[in-house]
C-alpha cells in the first residue's frame, strides 16, 4: 500500500511511483497533488471501482501499465480514472492490455509527451474532454469496441517534430476529434483508417501536411468549414500539404464565410482521390494544389470545378502535375459542360491549367476534341511552334484513350510541334518533334535556300563532266 505526505511525493524520475491495487491509488490521491516521475500501475492491480486517482492535478512523468511485456490477460481492475488530473509531463503509454474498459480523464488539458494507446481491444470509453495539446503523436489503434469518445468540440493541437494523429480500427462512430483542429494549431500529419462505424467525417483544420483518410467506402467528407482566425480576428488561408482520399461515397463542401468563394480559404498542395467505389462527383474548388491524381473511381461520372473567372484562374494557375486514369464513367470530351454545385456554386467540368505541367498522365475515356482548346489556345492551325507563353507539357505526357474513334492526330500534331516536348505517347505510340521554325514564311525561305544550293551542285557536275568530254575531243 502506497502512504505517503505530500512531501514524500517526490521520488525522483528515476523512481516511478507504482500502484499495484485500487487502494494503493486512493492513498497516493489523499496525499499528493503532484507526483514527480512516472505513475506505473500493475496489469495486476485490481478493484471493485477501478484505479481512481482523484485527487492528484499533475504527473512530471508518464503514465505506463507495467508487467506487461506481450498482451496482458486481463486488466481486473476495469478502469484508469482521474477527475482531477490536468497535466502530463510525459508519455501516455498503454498497449496490449486486455480488461480495460475505461480510461477517463475529464479534467486533463495538456500531454507534454505522446498519448499511445494500442490493441486495447476491450476499451469501451475514453473520456479527454478538455485536452489542449499533445506534443508529438497521438495514436490510437486496434480498439474496435471502442464507441464512445469525449473530447473538445474545437478539437486539440499537436505540437513538436513530427506531430502525428494516428486512429486505425476503432468501433467510434466519429472521428471529427482528430480531423478538426483549433484555429492557428501546429501543422500536423492526420492518418484515419479501419474506421467501419463513421458515416461522415467533417475535416476542419488550420493546418495539415499529409492528411490520409480511408473510409469504409460508404463514408461522407466534409470539407470547407476551416479555423484559421488571427490575433487580429481576420480570416487566415487554412492549408493542407497533401490530402490522400479513399472510401468515400460522397464529398460536401461548405464554407464558414458565405461570401467568399469556394476554397478562397482552404488550400492545398497535392490531391489524390483514389478507390472510392461510389464516389460519383468531386469538387475541384481549392486553391494551390500542384499535384492532382484521380483514380480506380468506379462511379466518378464529374468533375466540378469553379466557373468564376477568378476562381478558376486562381484554381488552373498552380496545377504542374495531373494524372487522370482508370476511372470508367468519366469521360473527358470536347468541351466543359457548366453545372452548379449543391445548387449554388456555378461550376464547369474542367479547366486547362494555365501555365507550363511537368506531367499529364491520362487513361481512360478521353475523346480527341478533349484537346481543342488546347490547341486553340497554341493557334496550331496557323504556326507550326508554340506560343512560349501558353501552357505546355514540359516532362512526361502520355495518353491513353479507350474511345474505339480516338485519334492521335490532334496530339500527334502537337507534340511534333513542341507543345509536349518531353516523353511522349499516345496509345501507346510516340512521334518526335520537328525543329522549331518561327512561321510558313521562314519554312519556304528554308526550302527555297535548298533548292538553290541543290541546282547549284548540279550545274557545277554538269560543268565538269561537259568541261571534260569537250577537252578530249
Amino acid at each position: 500500500m502506497v502512504k505517503r505526505s505530500m512531501n514524500e511525493c517526490n521520488m525522483g524520475r528515476n523512481s516511478p511511483t507504482a500502484i499495484k491495487s485500487a487502494v494503493d491509488a486512493e492513498a497516493l490521491a489523499r496525499g499528493c497533488s503532484t507526483v514527480e516521475g512516472d505513475l506505473t500501475i500493475s496489469a495486476g492491480a485490481s478493484g471493485d471501482d477501478g484505479i481512481r486517482l482523484d485527487g492528484v492535478k499533475s504527473i512530471d512523468g508518464g503514465i505506463h501499465i507495467q508487467d506487461c511485456p506481450n498482451r496482458c490477460a486481463g486488466f481486473t481492475a476495469g478502469t484508469i480514472s482521474s477527475s482531477t488530473l490536468e497535466s502530463v509531463g510525459g508519455d501516455i503509454q498503454i498497449s496490449d492490455v486486455g480488461g480495460l474498459k475505461s480510461l477517463l480523464f475529464p479534467a486533463l488539458r495538456e500531454v507534454r509527451g505522446k498519448i499511445t494507446l494500442e490493441n486495447l481491444v476491450e476499451l469501451q470509453s475514453l473520456d479527454l474532454t478538455n485536452l489542449k495539446s499533445v506534443n508529438e503523436s497521438f495514436i490510437i489503434a486496434g480498439a474496435p469496441e471502442l464507441a464512445n469518445l469525449t473530447a473538445p468540440p474545437e478539437g486539440f493541437d499537436v505540437t513538436g517534430d513530427p506531430a502525428r494523429v494516428r486512429v486505425w480500427d476503432v468501433g467510434l462512430g466519429s472521428v471529427d476529434s482528430f480531423l478538426i483542429a483549433p484555429s492557428n494549431a501546429h501543422t500536423r500529419d492526420i492518418s484515419v483508417s479501419r474506421i467501419p462505424n463513421v458515416v461522415y467525417a467533417e475535416l476542419a483544420t488550420s493546418n495539415g501536411g499529409t492528411v490520409a483518410i480511408e473510409g469504409n467506402g460508404h463514408l461522407t467528407l466534409g470539407l470547407g468549414n476551416f479555423r484559421n482566425i488571427s490575433e487580429n480576428g481576420l480570416l487566415m488561408p487554412a492549408h493542407i500539404e497533401t490530402l490522400n482520399v479513399s472510401g468515400l461515397s460522397d464529398i460536401r463542401w461548405s464554407s464558414s464565410n458565405s461570401q467568399s468563394r469556394p476554397g478562397e480559404y482552404y488550400t492545398l498542395g497535392a490531391l489524390s482521390v483514389r478507390d472510392n467505389r461510389l464516389l460519383t462527383s468531386l469538387p475541384m474548388f481549392w486553391e494551390g494544389i500542384d499535384s492532382l491524381e484521380i483514380s480506380r473511381n468506379d462511379a466518378l461520372a464529374e468533375l466540378a470545378f469553379p466557373r468564376s473567372p477568378e476562381a478558376a484562374r486562381a484554381v488552373a494557375s498552380s496545377l504542374r502535375n495531373i494524372s487522370i486514369r482508370e476511372n470508367p464513367k468519366l469521360e473527358l470530351g470536347t468541351t466543359a459542360e457548366d453545372g452548379k454545385w449543391n445548387g449554388t456554386v456555378a461550376t464547369t467540368s474542367w479547366i486547362w491549367p494555365t501555365v507550363d505541367l511537368e506531367t499529364l498522365m491520362l487513361s481512360g475515356v478521353v475523346h480527341d476534341t478533349f484537346f481543342r482548346p488546347l490547341e486553340k489556345i497554341h493557334g496550331l492551325t496557323t504556326s507550326s511552334s508554340p506560343n512560349p507563353a501558353k501552357p505546355r507539357v514540359l516532362d512526361t505526357f502520355a495518353l491513353t484513350s479507350t474511345v474505339a474513334a480516338f485519334h492521335c492526330g490532334t496530339i500527334d500534331q502537337m507534340r511534333m510541334h513542341g507543345v509536349f516536348v518531353g516523353g511522349y505517347t499516345c496509345n501507346g505510340n510516340s512521334v518526335d518533334m520537328v525543329p522549331p521554325h518561327h512561321n510558313a514564311a521562314v519554312r519556304a525561305r528554308g526550302v527555297f535556300g535548298e533548292g538553290r544550293k541543290m541546282m547549284a551542285l548540279v550545274v557545277s557536275m554538269l560543268w565538269i563532266v561537259l568541261g571534260r568530254g569537250w577537252l578530249d575531243v
